[in-house]
């Protein structure tokens, strides 16, 4: 008997055309919540401190550093590192590259030396440290290069410098595709798959709200007003299906016409 009412319910044309919509609705957020995953991204960590390698006030006299010109380095000596990795889905080769990825470190006297001391996959990624250079305002700035970049690839770069101890650490560069390269990430923008769980809750509310309103159980005299408040949450739930309908149709025509932002997906490191 229940079940006789529920469907003659839904066979109304509204009700028909609302369904229609709704489960049109869940079908484009489910694809777009995966479509809209892949994307470039670059992310890397730094320490929380520097190590203390050489202390010129300290060392004894027979203890000294030369540079790779056979210089006596007067300042102290740090060593410092930066974890860097592919965070996204997307592989980069070096033709996504736009502007050459560096690593700047700021005041800083010299960079004594610069290298990888740990990656995923060398023999594939390849990635190196492949020029060194001085710049004004004390800064000095390490330029890397790789192969192949695939996701979840990354490398360990270690830098001994003379200088600041407390000197700033920053990576930059360009890539096709990436907006920003991100520091510390926490976390994984999954906002299209929190949408598309979100419609499919509204989704199975509105359909058990639905099939509560025509049972004969809510219907009854004594259940009059659990009926009145079943029937509301209905038109609450047909409310939030139609903005989540717009939603989704907006995202969809979005994705056609190629102005979606582009969304990073932090990955931990892979060390």
């Amino acid at each position: 008997m229940h079940l006789t009412g529920f469907v003659a319910e839904i066979k109304k044309p509204f009700n028909l055309v609302m369904l229609a919509i709704a489960v049109a609705s869940i079908a484009v957020t489910v694809v777009l919540a995966f479509a809209l995953q892949k994307s470039r991204g670059i992310a890397y960590s730094l320490p929380q401190d520097t190590t203390v390698v050489y202390d010129s006030k300290k060392s004894c006299a027979s203890i000294r550093v030369l540079d790779k010109d056979s210089s006596f380095v007067r300042d102290n000596v740090y060593v410092t590192s930066v974890t860097l990795w592919n965070s996204g889905d997307l592989p980069i080769e070096p033709s996504d590259i736009r502007k050459p990825v560096k690593i700047s470190l700021t005041p800083c006297g010299k960079i004594l030396d610069c290298q990888v001391t740990r990656q995923t996959n060398p023999e594939v990624a390849n990635l190196r440290a492949a020029e060194v250079t001085g710049q004004t305002n004390n800064t000095w700035t390490v330029q890397l290069l790789w192969d192949h970049f695939d996701p979840g690839m990354g490398a360990v770069v270690q830098i001994i410098y003379a200088g600041d101890q407390h000197a700033a650490t920053y990576v930059d560069g360009m890539i096709a595709g990436v907006a920003k390269f991100e520091r510390n990430p926490e976390g994984r923008n999954i906002m299209p798959m929190k949408y598309a769980i979100a419609s499919i809750a509204l989704f199975l509310y509105l359909a058990i709200s639905f099939w509560a309103g025509t049972t004969k159980l809510v219907n009854d005299t004594k259940w009059e007003n659990l009926g009145k408040a079943t029937r509301f949450g209905m038109s609450v739930g047909i409310s939030a299906m139609a903005v989540a309908t717009l939603g989704s149709w907006f995202m969809l025509f979005e994705l056609i016409w190629g102005q979606l932002v582009t969304r990073l997906i932090a990955h931990h490191p892979p060390f």
